[in-house]
């Protein structure tokens, strides 16, 4: 049996078709497979933390990617220099998250904050702070520590961020 010139053509061009449409939906539902995630690669903290007044002053101090082994972290360092503001660990704290929520679409999780005293009471103003920052984005898992350590005056504040990340599982 012999099928018809057009008939043929037709079922040809559905094949055709049909494995374009298909190789399409699996490249975009495929992951990124990018070596990290977009968090841990556009973070500066020194854009970052900037606010009006404010002085960031900081450098990166190190880098490891060990994409085979599936993670990979960085780490700041630096200080922020600010006109008498009590609100500072405030906004440093608010500053992160909004960073965070944007490139994770709100799906981070905070441990601690960096005011875990009353800023208006001096004896918490000379503590050092801590706050951990969880998210998942795209196929990365990561954690973000951060660390100020405040001078005497309080106008001055020393910190470390660490961001490590790990393929999720």
């Amino acid at each position: 049996m012999k099928l018809p010139q057009f008939r043929l053509r037709s079922l040809l061009l559905l094949i055709a078709v049909s494995a374009v449409l298909l190789t399409v939906a699996v490249w975009w539902l495929r992951p990124s497979h990018r070596p990290y995630s977009t968090v841990l690669d556009k973070f500066d903290p020194k854009s970052v933390l900037q606010a009006p007044g404010w002085t960031v002053q900081g450098i990166e101090r190190g880098a490891t990617f060990n994409i085979p082994g599936g993670y990979a972290s960085k780490s700041w360092r630096g200080v922020i220099t600010v006109p008498n503001d009590p609100t500072v660990r405030a906004a440093v704290q608010s500053a992160v998250e909004k960073y965070v929520a944007k490139l994770t679409e709100g799906r981070y999780h905070s441990e601690g904050t960096l005011t875990d005293g009353p800023p208006q009471v001096p004896k918490y103003a000379g503590l050092p702070a801590q706050t951990l920052l969880m998210y998942n984005e795209q196929e990365w898992h990561g954690e973000m520590h951060i660390w100020l350590f405040p001078d005497s005056s309080a106008t001055r504040f020393g910190y470390a961020i660490l961001l490590r990340e790990e393929l999720l599982k």
